[in-house]
């Protein structure tokens, strides 16, 4: 099965149940403002360092091990076409994305 899957696309794959709105399936039936912190990777380098005062720790560097450049750039082009159906496909996935970016604002203010 596993060679199978090597052959799929990226909407073949994003259609399979156990592949769409996995965060929000992961936290089904739990409140955001319930945790002390959430960050986003695209604010990582920022988000950490927030956590870091928050939690009082001592100054430190966050290490640059795999910044995936080269994987980046051999990522085909996904056309606007898959990009509404993947949106349509982990619509709830969005909607949590965009409830986390409103608690970082407002943790940012």
């Amino acid at each position: 099965e596993l060679s199978a899957r090597k052959n799929e696309t990226l909407l073949e794959y994003a259609s399979l149940e156990n592949s769409r709105n996995r965060m929000s399936k992961f936290l089904l039936g739990q409140n955001l403002s319930d945790y002390y912190f959430i960050g986003i990777m695209e604010y990582f380098d920022e988000d950490v360092k927030q956590l870091g005062e928050l939690m009082q720790w001592r100054e430190f560097k966050i290490p640059k091990i795999n910044n995936n450049y080269s994987f980046k750039s051999q990522l085909p082009e996904v056309t606007n076409a898959e990009r509404l159906m993947l949106n349509k496909l982990n619509a709830d996935d969005i909607e949590l994305y965009n409830e986390m970016l409103t608690i970082r604002k407002k943790r940012i203010i």
